[in-house]
């Protein structure tokens, strides 16, 4: 299960970081961080320094680089999201997420693809994770296959995405002539 988070959205952040993990591995997944901010000498924006001494201290697994994380998503699960970065990969790769949003654009993204999964980082309560993300791997768990009906929703956002980068492209290949 991965778990991509980011920093000074979460109260009382640590805790919060430490019941995520533990309520993930009492049901019974390994949780690995997933870093996609890189930084390095700034902990406020560098993922893998915010979360390496909880990882070190829960002997957690995290990965240490971009490319490290974006293969992780070949052997994933289930994605709890906090960056949109892990939603969208999640999405696209057809990987069940469950959303901690901390912005209008993570709100945004999850009700354009349907995912009910979702709540809000500032208001982040032990007791309604567990709720919800014990329904969540419920559904997960009865409906593997289309997950939120992934298959089709994914398919008419990537047909969309894709006629705008033909577009863009087409656009730019007339302008260099």
């Amino acid at each position: 299960m991965g778990i991509s988070v980011r920093k000074g959205y979460l109260r009382e952040e640590t805790d919060s970081l430490r019941s995520i993990a533990r309520i993930v591995r009492e049901r019974g997944f390994s949780p690995l961080f997933l870093n996609h901010s890189f930084h390095p000498g700034n902990p406020e924006t560098d993922d893998r320094e915010f979360v390496a001494r909880l990882a070190e201290e829960e002997g957690m697994a995290s990965t240490d680089s971009l490319s490290a994380s974006l293969d992780a998503y070949r052997s994933l699960d289930a994605v709890i999201a906090m960056r949109l970065h892990a939603g969208v990969l999640s999405f696209v790769n057809g990987i069940p997420f469950f959303l901690l949003s901390y912005s209008k654009k993570t709100d945004a993204f999850a009700e354009r693809v349907g995912s009910p999964w979702i709540l809000a980082a500032s208001e982040f309560d032990e007791t309604a994770f567990s709720e919800a993300f014990d329904r969540f791997i419920t559904e997960y768990g009865e409906s593997r296959v289309p997950f939120f009906a992934l298959k089709e929703k994914y398919g008419r956002i990537r047909e969309e995405t894709r006629n705008s980068f033909d577009d863009t492209f087409y656009g730019l290949e007339s302008a260099e002539k």
